[in-house]
């Protein structure tokens, strides 16, 4: 249960025009039913957060961001946005999120999803019904297995919890905790904001520079980026394996 996630609904003509701005990635190349994930820069290329961005239609998106940044991300976004003809909403508090990961995701949904699973890509999304209930469908598996992430109405959430957890304990299906979200992601190599991303941690730093789209006329950050790139990044993220099960301190 990731429902503290925190939910921005970004609409109006400008609202593409708006993320590319705002974000280091180019939202454009999903198109709707696509997903974007993007740091999002200050001016001197800290990562103020890192998000996913949904096109929900061609002037509606929502973002996914994190839960302790939601406020900050919400001020921030707002006062870009004034420039921008498109408008700025926190729906955070109409969502549930559940996220189902692992090997057997897809043997789970399938049971009580009434499409085919097998359709969604990676970073791409539907609007469709599991287990009776209207969700956002999204699969972009943040712990690096396979995965599918549910975006329902708040009231719904539990319902839909215990389908999935009836519907899947023939294959075993477990309740984890953050905690494994922690490991699994880090064993993936996937950033945690505060801790390989911050506003001292620029993309290039933690390895993300995959993301950044040099040849956007214009975003947040680039200028400070550019910068950094040409003089050669001063420091970056290491990635080690262990040879047994001691934490690495």
């Amino acid at each position: 249960d990731v429902s503290h996630m925190g939910e921005i609904e970004v609409t109006g003509a400008a609202a593409e025009e708006f993320l590319n701005h705002v974000l280091v990635n180019d939202v454009s190349r999903a198109g709707i039913g696509g997903a974007t994930y993007s740091p999002m820069c200050l001016q001197d290329g800290g990562v103020l957060d890192d998000l996913i961005a949904y096109q929900l239609d061609k002037e509606e998106f929502l973002l996914c961001v994190n839960a302790a940044n939601l406020v900050s991300d919400l001020s921030w976004l707002k006062d870009v946005s004034s420039d921008f003809e498109c408008e700025v909403r926190d729906l955070s508090d109409q969502y549930g999120l559940l996220a189902v990961q692992g090997p057997r995701a897809e043997l789970v949904l399938q049971k009580i999803s009434e499409f085919d699973l097998t359709a969604i890509g990676r970073f791409r999304f539907v609007c469709e019904t599991v287990g009776g209930v209207s969700v956002i469908c999204s699969r972009t598996g943040y712990t690096g297995e396979n995965g599918f992430e549910l975006y329902c109405p708040l009231s719904e959430t539990l319902g839909l919890a215990e389908a999935i957890m009836r519907f899947g304990e023939s294959e075993g299906i477990c309740l984890v905790g953050l905690g494994a979200r922690d490991s699994l992601r880090l064993e993936a190599g996937y950033p945690l904001y505060g801790h390989e991303i911050s506003q001292e941690i620029s993309p290039l730093q933690a390895g993300l520079a995959w993301t950044v789209k040099w040849t956007k006329n214009d975003f947040l950050g680039k200028d400070a980026l550019l910068r950094e790139k040409e003089e050669g990044v001063k420091r970056k993220i290491i990635h080690f394996t262990l040879d047994d099960r001691r934490i690495a301190r």
